[in-house]
């Protein structure tokens, strides 16, 4: 099996959600089966993370969507809008298919 991983550490802040039937757009997805995108303003990252094979950056002032299947399993808990936190995303790539995820960083 081949496995690769990259990984950043930011501080972003959730500007909003809502249920993945109700979204129209693209965001990065980061669970198999999504219920939710979140939307994350990214407050401080300490370099630029560039997403291998996707034309995505991750830099301080940008906004990025995520599709996720939880807000309780990525941030903790439910009343998360306005809030700060430390987020872990990685991209694994293994056998050649590629999926991200994200979570809080301590």
């Amino acid at each position: 099996m081949d496995e690769k991983r990259e990984r950043c550490v930011i501080e972003g802040r959730v500007l909003c959600y809502s249920i993945v039937q109700k979204f129209s757009g693209e965001a990065i997805r980061a669970a198999i089966k999504p219920r939710f995108v979140v939307t994350i303003l990214i407050v401080d990252t300490k370099e630029q993370f560039s997403v291998r094979d996707t034309g995505v950056t991750f830099t301080t002032h940008r906004v990025a969507l995520f599709a996720i299947d939880s807000i309780v399993k990525v941030f903790g808990e439910t009343d998360v809008i306005g809030k700060d936190y430390r987020l872990a995303i990685e991209r694994r790539e293994i056998d050649g298919d590629v999926s991200f995820w994200i979570g809080t960083s301590l």
